[in-house]
């Protein structure tokens, strides 16, 4: 389960990388730059969730991985990816919405909250407060997204 949950930890960290690599675009405007770096922290902060979670006691605190959480060998090269094209900074503002709506939706289950199974539910509801403000950053990416297709009437 640690090997799990550290490759979960190496995938938070480079979708942050991603993420501030979508910042520096010339592409953004100050909004857009602005949820990127916020959304670039909520992955930093993910990195500690999953830290905190490697350094519990294993046996104690979880009964396995969720057999919904996605294998983090696959997931870590779909991220890398998008890491490699956004280090290259020849996106647009709508490729990188794109693949930023794609990720946040699909590494939602190496989250600790959606990866493990947690043996006390009060641990879990701890877990679940350290993650309460990624839906925020994530409404806030799919209305620019939204806002951004309809000013450039994009279906």
């Amino acid at each position: 389960m640690k090997k799990h949950i550290r490759k979960c930890i190496e995938i938070e960290k480079l979708t942050a990388k991603t993420y501030q690599e979508f910042a520096k675009s010339s592409q953004n405007d100050t909004t857009l730059q602005g949820i990127w770096l916020d959304m670039a922290e909520d992955e930093e902060e993910h990195v500690l969730q999953l830290d905190f979670a490697a350094r519990m006691p294993i046996d104690a605190a979880f009964s396995g991985i969720a057999s919904t959480s996605p294998n983090p060998d696959e997931m870590y090269e779909v991220v890398n990816r998008v890491y490699q094209q956004a280090k290259l900074g020849r996106q647009g503002k709508m490729e990188m919405l794109a693949d930023a709506v794609r990720l946040e939706n699909q590494l939602r289950g190496v989250h600790a909250t959606h990866a493990l199974i947690f043996k006390d539910t009060s641990l879990l509801k701890t877990f679940e407060c350290l993650a309460a403000s990624e839906e925020k950053h994530v409404a806030g990416l799919e209305n620019y997204l939204r806002k951004f297709k309809q000013e450039n009437q994009i279906t």
